[in-house]
């Protein structure tokens, strides 16, 4: 669909997506270990701590106001700050692209630049690309995953019909993981 090479090895089943993130995060974390997210942002990924015995690390999004209109966007300074912090090591980030629930469509840039700074400071990435067919005015999604072969070593996307096609009580998705150490 993007143009990314998957190959059926790479494709994990799962019930869904939240039950995908609690599964990357127990994976990934030890009992303490940090998750980096950037509120506002859908609820379960805020209660991801009580199921994993991790630390919720928090790199809001910062308002932009224009006129009427009101959007979401990535303040760096605030999202270094919350790497590492709250006493614990972050060991995942937990992105949302696009973003739910502000909408915002990430730029390739900006994307590269989380890359860069997971890859710099040894974080996974688990990004819930739920979202990514539901885009308006011609937008295109790229999975954080296609941003370099670094970002598809260290990045579990998850994916499902649910939000696109309206079928969520079918309980399925899959991951696509194309590290085969983290499977």
């Amino acid at each position: 669909l993007y143009g990314w090479d998957v190959k059926a090895e790479d494709v994990v089943p799962a019930p869904g997506l939240v039950t995908g993130f609690n599964i990357a995060a127990r994976i990934t974390c030890q009992s303490g270990d940090g998750i980096l997210v950037q509120p506002p942002v859908y609820y379960p990924f805020l209660d991801v701590q009580e199921k994993t015995g991790t630390v919720t690390q928090i790199a809001e999004l910062k308002k932009i106001t224009h006129g009427r209109t009101l959007h979401q966007e990535i303040d760096w300074e605030v999202f270094e700050h919350a790497v590492h912090s709250e006493d614990a090591k972050t060991s995942m980030f937990l992105l949302c692209n696009p973003h739910n629930p502000t909408g915002t469509i990430y730029s390739d840039e900006e994307l590269a630049r989380m890359v860069e700074i997971c890859e710099r400071e040894d974080i996974l990435i688990c990004s819930d690309e739920i979202h990514s067919e539901l885009l308006l005015d011609g937008n295109k999604h790229t999975p954080i995953a296609m941003i370099s072969p670094e970002a598809a070593q260290r990045t579990v996307t998850l994916i499902a019909a649910s939000k696109t096609f309206n079928v969520a009580g079918l309980f399925v998705g899959f991951a696509i993981i194309q590290n085969e150490e983290i499977i």
